[in-house]
């Protein structure tokens, strides 16, 4: 099986196995920042180490260390951290950065530029109302009040 095929196709021991290769990686963060510098070649490197950090370094331990509460939990009906923050919240804070971040890592020096120069021109139109509209538009995207990409709330 190829690392391109389906998720769907793989099998619960081929996807143990790949998440093996993940951890077994020497340094998964620094492969995982070099990842986002090609797939987002606008954005920051600084964005792209901190999306590498959520996705392949905490996030990546975060996600085992749910498994590891869950199964900790079905040991001992007594166990309470599932009832805290803990795994959970960890987990989720990697996601919702991971999210947030690859919903404005496409946008990049060239994407501000333009945005700019779009505000620019509605202003030498004195088209006030049309440049207030550009900026919140910015703003939410640099303020992450986006729908992170890929997510259907229907």
């Amino acid at each position: 099986m190829s690392d391109s095929e389906d998720k769907e196709y793989r099998s619960l021991e081929e996807n143990f196995d790949l998440a093996r290769a993940l951890f077994a990686r020497e340094n998964r963060s620094e492969d995982g920042r070099k990842l986002m510098l090609k797939q987002f070649p606008d954005a920051p490197e600084e964005m792209c180490y901190t999306l590498a950090h959520h996705a392949y370094t905490d996030g990546a331990s975060a996600a085992v260390g749910l498994l590891v509460e869950l199964e900790l939990a079905l040991r001992n009906e007594d166990y309470v951290h599932l009832d805290k923050y803990g795994a959970r919240h960890e987990l989720l804070y990697h996601l919702y950065n991971w999210l947030h971040l690859e919903a404005v890592m496409p946008f990049g020096r060239p994407a501000l530029l333009k945005e700019i120069d779009d505000i620019q021109e509605a202003l030498d139109r004195a088209d006030v109302e049309e440049a207030k509209e550009i900026l919140e538009e910015l703003k939410d995207r640099v303020e992450g009040h986006t729908i992170p990409p890929d997510i259907d709330y229907a």
